[in-house]
Parts: structure tokens; sequence; C-alpha cells
């Protein structure tokens, strides 16, 4: 799979209004690997608190990912869902035919 790199600009972590309004706000689920890589990671690397809050996100059509930091980076860049990791190399249409499939 071809790499990507972070341009830590926040554009692919967020949706515009007329993008959630048009349906492009589609919750893909995790794998049960990818979740127990994300909360291992959560939990060491932020306190309780924060780590509780990003564990119990329920919101199924967040518009700005809830990992996005302040910065616009990814916090869980190293365990980043394979959604994201393929983020440059599907489209729309490739995303379209997914979500059609689940």
């Amino acid at each position: 799979m071809p790499s990507t790199c972070c341009a830590n600009s926040g554009e692919c972590c967020s949706l515009t209004p007329a993008e959630m309004d048009e349906g492009w706000a589609t919750m893909f689920p995790l794998y049960k690997a990818e979740y127990a890589r994300i909360a291992d990671h959560v939990r060491s690397n932020f306190d309780a608190e924060r780590a509780t809050q990003l564990l119990s996100i329920t919101e199924e059509r967040p518009q700005r990912c809830p990992f996005l930091g302040d910065n616009n980076g990814c916090t869980i860049y190293a365990v980043r869902p394979l959604i994201c990791r393929t983020y440059a190399v599907m489209n729309r249409d490739t995303i379209a035919e997914a979500a059609e499939r689940h």
C-alpha cells in the first residue's frame, strides 16, 4: 500500500457542512484489532479523563475527527485506522461503493 504523509492541514479529517448534508459523513466501522490498537495508544498517551472522552465517542456523523489535534495533526497517527491510511488511495466513487456494500 502506498504510504501517505500528513500535511497537518486538517482538511482530510474534517467535513464541510455541505459534505455533511450530502452524506459523506459516513462512519466506517473499525476492525476489532484497529480499535484495540487505538484504545491502547489513547490510554498510554492521554490523561485518564481525555482517554475516557475519546474512547466513549458515539456520535455517528462527526464533522471533525475526534482524534484531530489542536494543531490539525492526527493524535493517533501511528495507529490510525485503515480508512485513514488509505485516504489518498481511495476516491469518492470507491468510498461510495464500499459504503453501499456495508
